[in-house]
């Protein structure tokens, strides 16, 4: 007997339980159409969850809440988008402030877009190319936490603390990577990663 839609997406789900999606992530399993009003079903009998317009959980399976950076990935790949956290966001990641920011900021190669999803609000702000010319994630985060921070107020602590983050081998790729960011940035990352 032939599987369902619903079924065929309930399989895929318990896969990988933790797993934020939309409807694209189904069309291999039916038409469009058909994985829209299906995900709508499951919404309202309460076995998927609706984060946001065509974003979703699975809340059989979910003990946690996602993340705000596991939201803002999924989002990032609904629409095709390169993120990294930014601003306040890139400081608390990176242990330079303590305070979750109540706005959780993103660079894109998207346009400026925000979300509420729960407790989070997520913004999106369009970032120039050269924004991502550091592939390394950690070197990505500490450029745009010197971005935000200023080149006045970065202290001595912030380039020990920041070089202890850092492996040999994300110090060699930052440096090749990083030749394209801002001169002053780049000269603090040359200060940090030697």
């Amino acid at each position: 007997m032939a599987q369902s839609l619903k079924d065929k997406i309930i399989r895929e789900l318990k896969k990988n339980p933790d797993f934020i999606f939309f409807d694209k992530d189904f069309f291999e399993l039916g038409s469009p159409g058909a994985v829209r009003i299906t995900l709508k079903r499951l919404c309202d009998d309460g076995e998927i969850d609706r984060l946001t317009r065509g974003l979703y959980g699975y809340s059989s399976c979910c003990c946690t809440s996602p993340s705000p950076t596991e939201l803002a990935e999924a989002i990032a790949r609904k629409f095709g988008w390169k993120i990294a956290p930014s601003g306040e966001t890139a400081l608390f990641f990176l242990g330079i402030s303590c305070q979750m920011p109540s706005v959780m900021e993103f660079i894109s190669t998207g346009p400026y877009r925000s979300y509420e999803i729960g407790a989070y609000e997520l913004c999106f702000k369009h970032a120039s190319s050269k924004n991502f010319t550091i592939q390394d994630f950690m070197g990505k985060l500490v450029a745009l936490a010197l971005e935000e921070l200023g080149k006045d107020n970065i202290t001595q602590e912030i380039i020990e603390m920041l070089r202890a983050k850092l492996t040999e081998k994300q110090k060699r790729r930052i440096i090749y990577e990083s030749r394209y960011v801002t001169v002053w940035i780049h000269d603090f990352l040359k200060d940090i990663l030697q």
